[in-house]
């Protein structure tokens, strides 16, 4: 399965982390900087709880910066910008959405 994340922010970067682990995701930003250390390094998710004890969860996924066009749509977008920014954010990014995409 192909996920788009729009948003690069606390919530987006923990279900890309967490979604990478069965998925292929493709975080969208807004800073070219973000997406390029986002691909480079990947995301670091540390968690200490009492359901999953203690642990780091690595996470490569691809970045690439919001209004870059895509070869194909994906299967799922996922979106957790702010309210104001949602609008903007998938006007952004019409080559993400396809017939089969849910958002």
């Amino acid at each position: 399965m192909k996920i788009a994340m729009f948003g690069t922010g606390a919530m987006g970067t923990l279900f890309s982390a967490y979604l990478a682990q069965i998925a292929d995701v493709t975080m969208f930003t807004h800073r070219a900087e973000q997406a390029e250390i986002i691909r480079k390094e990947g995301i670091f998710l540390e968690y200490n709880n009492e359901v999953q004890g203690k642990g780091t969860i690595s996470s490569k996924v691809e970045a690439v910066v919001s209004g870059t066009p895509v070869p194909e749509p994906f299967d799922l977008i996922v979106v957790l910008v702010k309210a104001y920014q949602t609008k903007d954010v998938m006007a952004a990014n019409p080559s993400c959405i396809g017939p089969q995409t849910t958002v």
